[in-house]
């Protein structure tokens, strides 16, 4: 069983699509320069549209950073459970605990979507508590549940519950 935090990985692993697009922007601003003689016209329509595209990214990222910071989560994938551990409490989360899941993604799956790599889960338990799992903490492919419904939405923003 392996404890799960933030990290610099975790923060690249979700960032990645918008670098990749930062660096193809540029390298394409860049040739643009070059083959037109120094015109900068198309350069700054490029940076206003590279800034007007990060900006729900960042928000984005910045929330989920926000719910996950202070968390740490051992996952166990034979046993079907979740530890989570955030500001001193434990919560042992297990299949006969859990009411519903629900997966939250943006509306571009796409490879080519800024924010592709963001999603959220909301495990609701059958105490009435609600916890939410990010991206930032949890990889898709670690997560030991079945999802009970999957969302789309144009913009994967998650609201942070009270303890």
């Amino acid at each position: 069983m392996q404890i799960k935090k933030i990290n610099f990985s975790s923060h690249i692993r979700n960032f990645k699509n918008t670098l990749i697009s930062i660096f193809i922007g540029v390298v394409i601003s860049a040739i643009y320069y070059f083959i037109n003689d120094g015109d900068t016209k198309v350069i700054y329509i490029f940076g206003v549209a590279y800034i007007l595209a990060l900006i729900p990214v960042l928000l984005i990222h910045v929330n989920y950073n926000k719910i996950d910071k202070n968390k740490q989560i051992s996952v166990n994938i034979n046993l079907h459970s979740i530890e989570i551990h955030e500001n001193g409490k434990r919560t042992k989360i297990e299949v006969k605990d859990i009411l519903s899941i629900i997966l939250t993604t943006g509306l571009e799956r796409s490879a080519s979507s800024l924010w592709s790599n963001y999603y959220f889960y909301q495990i609701d338990l059958k105490n009435g508590k609600t916890i939410l799992i990010t991206s930032l903490l949890l990889k898709q492919k670690e997560f030991p549940f079945v999802v009970d419904t999957k969302q789309n939405i144009a913009f994967p923003f998650a609201k942070k519950l009270s303890a």
